[in-house]
């Protein structure tokens, strides 16, 4: 009798088996969550790092010219710009005619910055002064501008450069 006792208890029951698998996934369910919240975090903090590279770069071009880059016809994007408009489809890239290119073409920056996505939800902007184009000092060129990028995180991020309240 004692043999018998010792055989049946020598593996896991079919039910022990199933809690232990159960928790396995939950607990790989949540640190797969946890982690895609990290990843959107890290994206966040680049788009900013990333938009303040520009604004620096923006500084340096005006301390050198006293000025910014020439004024575009309108906005720009880094999923590429149609004007006014999104092109379509997108890019990956700034357009090579932006107001931005100057920066690197000037040796301010080695690349114009893209999001790290940079698809139709996520991409920066760039908007050159509207406002007060050819008011003084800057009677030549733009005055202002404003980068921003809409986060992950929720919200958007936005960096203002020239006589624009910071």
């Amino acid at each position: 009798m004692h043999l018998k006792d010792t055989k049946n208890k020598l593996g896991f029951t079919l039910v022990e088996l199933l809690v232990v698998i159960s928790i396995i996934g939950l607990l790989s369910t949540l640190a797969i969550v946890a982690l895609n919240n990290a990843r959107a975090k890290a994206r966040d903090t680049k788009r900013k790092a990333d938009l303040r590279q520009i604004q620096k770069a923006f500084d340096l071009y005006y301390d050198k010219y006293d000025r910014f880059p020439p004024e575009g016809l309108c906005w720009d994007t880094s999923v590429g710009s149609g004007g006014c408009v999104l092109p379509t489809p997108l890019q990956d890239y700034w357009d090579p005619n932006s107001d931005l290119q100057d920066l690197v073409t000037e040796g301010f920056m080695g690349r114009v910055p893209v999001d790290p996505l940079n698809n139709g939800s996520y991409y920066y902007n760039y908007e050159p002064d509207q406002i007060g184009q050819g008011t003084p000092p800057c009677t030549v060129s733009c005055c202002r501008y404003t980068l921003w990028a809409t986060l992950e995180g929720g919200g958007t991020f936005t960096v203002k450069g020239g006589d624009v309240a910071q």
